[in-house]
């Protein structure tokens, strides 16, 4: 199974902390199918706090990250953020994989892709 270009870790273009929060969600959305099923009300509060990334400011800087990425790698030096994304992308893929949800969660925002 592959990710198309706009499921995966936009971290170039897209801001950093905002990308992890967002595949998060999503692989609970998908890891969690099943309990869902017997606990909608949980389902809810989920997609209640999916709401919260239709926000102005938090989608226009998830948009124009601006140098968020360069701050991150400067941060957090010690750690491989680019092997942080694409693990987050194999635990989204292979979350999906199994899940009852069979369609991908689209990002509030589209990223520029070229």
């Amino acid at each position: 199974m592959e990710m198309s270009l706009n499921q995966t870790f936009q971290y170039e273009i897209l801001d950093f902390p905002l990308e992890v929060v967002w595949k998060i969600m999503t692989f609970t959305h998908y890891y969690c199918a099943k309990e869902f099923r017997s606990h909608a009300i949980d389902h809810s509060q989920l997609m209640v706090s999916f709401e919260s990334f239709y926000n102005l400011d938090l989608s226009q800087r998830w948009a124009n990250p601006g140098p968020s990425f360069a701050v991150m790698k400067i941060l957090f030096s010690t750690f491989n953020l680019l092997r942080l994304a694409a693990a987050l992308d194999a635990c989204l893929m292979g979350a999906k994989a199994t899940s009852d949800y069979n369609q991908w969660v689209q990002r509030p925002i589209l990223p520029r892709l070229e």
